[in-house]
């Protein structure tokens, strides 16, 4: 959806200037045209994502920013879906983050103190609500030029009861701004973002980060194996109680470091008396008049929005539920899988016929070409004993029917199929191939959905201090990954690689839908 500055999307929202584009997702500075305000608008287009755990963590940054309300942490106004679109509204806060501020060498240290105290406040409010950050750096922390700062960018926050340790996005963050426990993969608490939270400190009163290396290598193995008494030294003359909370928060020990904000950092002394730093609390819709309003106004639009998707809802036509348990794949076959496993669809009541069509997007063989061409005649034995198959798929697939290729999605109609069981393919050059079973009723529709994502497994890696990962010979990434390898289902040989010690090699059967989790540890022989 190409959108253009002024139009008006999702109905509410007025486009005013696009901040940021790519392919799945943008940031507009926008008017919300019910709350009558400016207003940050981010979208997350959820068709062809790469990997689904991109949705996941946009809701999760929506969920868990809505829950909760304070002057140092940037405010979401709402969310939702329109069509495929999911959609946050943050509010508008005039600012440019820290990372910008510090190029321009004009804070002084009392400067400094008070932003100190204001980080440090906002992640107080946010951890005693049950969310941890998980990515705190100077781009994600926002200042304004009266020296106002807000946490931003909770897209990889999570709860504090979360169990993320074995999930596909467990290893998140930016590396040097990790703590230890975060690099390793292990399940993080609220003293992983004061870990985080001392890089930031010490950078910003001495002007670097101490773990910052040539390359990510460098800078992870400076944080596995640095010496907390040196760190400190490092950091040169700065006053006792700054030296005092870096000592308690760069601990690579999570046990032995500090959880005690309030006495460390927020009694910091020697900031300027103007600093921000009011106490978070959860709002009453009621305490003010405007905020009636927009209470008011909010449950008017969720009103009106769940009558609208029960009435979309009622309209829908009834589809086959794609469970990993249910599907037959092939992969790399020629020929159709024919097994037993057969799935009867719950149909709808359809009239009309849909039309055909074929768009091809790759070369197929002479057979089913010559097989296409075939009148469907040959196929449909009487109209009176027809029904309808409706395919949705994404990206997109062919259509085989009983070894016939019909269409390629997506379709502009129903297919039209005589009644009974047919064998339905669908072949992608890059997915593994997915078919099924399903019975087709006279005068009904049947509907096939699938996200041929879905038919892939992952793997996993965590590999201390670091790694090369082969994945049958082939070089599929170093470690820390930005994200799970995607793998079709099947068995691979797995070489793990770093130059100061000897290759390992592991065997891995990766399954569906399912990650395979694979750890290891370099150990000198001697």
């Amino acid at each position: 959806m190409a959108i253009k500055e002024t139009e008006i999307i999702f109905e509410k929202f007025r486009i005013d200037e696009v901040l940021k584009k790519d392919d799945h997702s943008a940031v507009y500075l926008a008017d919300h045209i019910y709350l009558h305000k400016k207003i940050i608008l981010k979208i997350l287009n959820t068709q062809n994502l790469p990997d689904e755990s991109i949705l996941v963590r946009f809701k999760r940054e929506a969920k868990l920013l809505a829950k909760i309300k304070h002057p140092n942490i940037i405010d979401v106004l709402d969310f939702g879906t329109y069509d495929h679109y999911f959609y946050i509204s943050f509010e508008y806060f005039e600012s440019r983050n820290l990372r910008s501020l510090l190029k321009t060498n004009t804070l002084t240290y009392g400067n400094k103190v008070s932003l100190v105290k204001q980080l440090f406040h906002g992640l107080e409010y946010a951890h005693k609500n049950g969310i941890i950050h998980r990515d705190i750096k100077p781009e994600n922390v926002l200042v304004s030029d009266s020296l106002h700062l807000k946490i931003g960018d909770f897209g990889l926050a999570m709860g504090l009861h979360e169990n993320l340790v074995t999930a596909q996005y467990s290893i998140v963050g930016t590396p040097g701004y990790m703590s230890p426990e975060q690099i390793q993969g292990a399940q993080l608490t609220s003293k992983s973002d004061l870990f985080s939270a001392g890089i930031l400190t010490y950078e910003l009163f001495t002007g670097r980060n101490p773990f910052l290396g040539k390359d990510i290598n460098e800078t992870i193995n400076n944080i596995m194996s640095f010496d907390e008494k040196q760190l400190i030294i490092d950091a040169g003359d700065l006053p006792g109680d700054l030296l005092k909370l870096l000592s308690a928060l760069l601990v690579k020990n999570p046990d032995k470091r500090t959880d005690d904000i309030h006495s460390l950092a927020i009694n910091l002394t020697g900031g300027d008396s103007t600093e921000i730093l009011t106490s978070g609390r959860r709002l009453s819709p009621f305490t003010s008049s405007p905020a009636i309003f927009s209470y008011i106004t909010l449950i008017i639009l969720m009103i009106t929005g769940y009558l609208l998707f029960m009435q979309k809802g009622a309209d829908t036509q009834s589809s086959i539920s794609d469970s990993p348990g249910n599907d037959t794949l092939a992969f790399n076959s020629a020929t159709d899988n024919t097994g037993n496993d057969t799935q009867t669809a719950a149909p709808v009541k359809k009239d009309t016929a849909g039309k055909k069509t074929d768009p091809a997007k790759s070369e197929e063989t002479k057979k089913e070409e010559t097989m296409q061409n075939n009148s469907l005649s040959e196929v449909i034995t009487s109209p009176k004993q027809n029904g309808f198959l409706f395919v949705e798929c994404l990206p997109w697939a062919h259509v085989i029917i009983d070894s016939i290729k019909m269409e390629t999605t997506p379709l502009k109609g129903n297919i039209l199929l005589p009644e009974g069981e047919h064998l339905v393919t669908l072949r992608h050059p890059d997915y593994p191939v997915y078919s099924r079973r399903v019975s087709i009723t006279r005068d009904e529709v049947t509907t096939i959905k699938i996200n041929l994502e879905t038919l892939f497994g992952y793997l996993d890696c965590k590999v201390m201090p670091w790694g090369e990962i082969y994945v049958n010979g082939t070089f599929r990434g170093q470690t820390p990954l930005q994200g799970p390898l995607r793998l079709a289902p099947g068995d691979y040989k797995v070489e793990l690689r770093n130059k100061d010690y000897a290759p390992v090699e592991y065997t891995v059967k990766i399954l569906q839908s399912q990650t395979y989790e694979l750890k290891h540890i370099f150990r000198n022989l001697n």
